[in-house]
């Protein structure tokens, strides 16, 4: 998937994708275009909450956290973006999802942020800024 990043001089930039158009406001050198990916979200929350992550902290549905497929994401925080919606959220988890097509889970209250939960799982836009 080619993407293509266009900063303009208000620090707005264009990132397109494959088949979507995102107009991102970010801060100048907080993102580079090779830390953007496409990706479907879900979220995880009740059966997992309070125990253990791969972090080593305990899971907290409440707060903005997330997992992604390994180790090597774990401590870094990700801006996820949903048509005019955004959250930042911290990598505390890793999981097994992707063999679902799915490229992060959000704890409950960060997808809430974005969508409905009811939605269940949203085409995002994520971008590493730490």
């Amino acid at each position: 998937m080619t993407r293509t990043l266009i900063a303009a001089t208000a620090g707005a930039a264009l990132v397109l994708g494959a088949a979507s158009l995102f107009l991102l406001v970010l801060i100048p050198g907080q993102v580079k275009a090779a830390e953007c990916r496409q990706m479907k979200v879900s979220y995880y929350c009740c059966e997992h909450h309070g125990r253990k992550t791969a972090s080593g902290a305990k899971f907290d549905q409440n707060a903005l956290t997330a997992a992604m497929p390994n180790r090597s994401y774990l401590g870094q925080v990700w801006k996820v973006y949903y048509g005019k919606k955004s959250v930042k959220v911290k990598i505390t988890d890793t999981g097994g999802f992707a063999k679902y097509g799915r490229g992060m889970d959000l704890s409950r209250a960060a997808f809430a942020k974005l969508a409905p939960v009811a939605k269940g799982v949203i085409p995002v836009m994520a971008c590493r800024v730490g």
